[in-house]
């Protein structure tokens, strides 16, 4: 099976194409080479974006190298903690569909960025307008795929678990960070 009809799916029936994906089983090697694979990517699409921001909007900048061996554990983190999360809610999740979800989430918004970055040269407007539906979609989208991981009824329980699991790992690793660079802002 490709990715083309579940890709169509997000956009029709976001929860089929959650089931849908979810159904392929790929295998867990499969699974961390496609993290390490969405990660780069990740680092490569918002590396011009970053250069278009004020330097001191950030703090300093980093080399894609460093961002990457930065934001791969950070985001490992956050998956493990969805995971943890949603089965303390009562969810029935498994950490390895938990990780299929969160590549292929990355993927779109990978995807979703490069097409704002093109945009961008077009018309500065339209690429806002794109970047806010797309963060809008998004969102939405992290919801829908996680309540079929964990078997909830609403999108907004899964989606609440998203955010709180995301606010628990941001803190620990601003804590974690000034731990170990010494003498950050906590």
């Amino acid at each position: 099976m490709t990715l083309i009809p579940i890709i169509r799916l997000t956009f029709r029936s976001p929860r089929e194409a959650a089931s849908t994906l979810l159904s392929i089983g790929v295998p867990p090697n499969a699974v961390a080479m496609a993290f390490l694979l969405v990660m780069i990517l990740s680092v490569l699409v918002t590396e011009p974006l970053m250069a278009m921001v004020p330097a001191d909007a950030f703090g300093p900048r980093m080399a894609p190298i460093s961002r990457l061996l930065l934001t791969a554990p950070f985001s490992a983190a956050l998956v493990w903690m969805i995971w943890k999360l949603g089965n303390a809610f009562g969810g029935q999740g498994r950490l390895l569909d938990a990780f299929v979800v969160f590549v292929y989430l990355e993927a779109f918004l990978a995807a979703g960025l490069a097409t704002m970055l093109v945009l961008i040269f077009a018309s500065t407007f339209l690429a806002g307008l794109f970047g806010l539906a797309l963060t809008l979609f998004w969102a939405w989208l992290f919801g829908v795929f996680y309540a079929e991981v964990f078997d909830f009824d609403s999108p907004f329980k899964a989606l609440g678990t998203v955010i709180l699991a995301w606010f628990i790992v941001y803190v620990a690793g601003i804590v974690l960070l000034s731990l170990v660079a010494g003498g950050g802002t906590v």
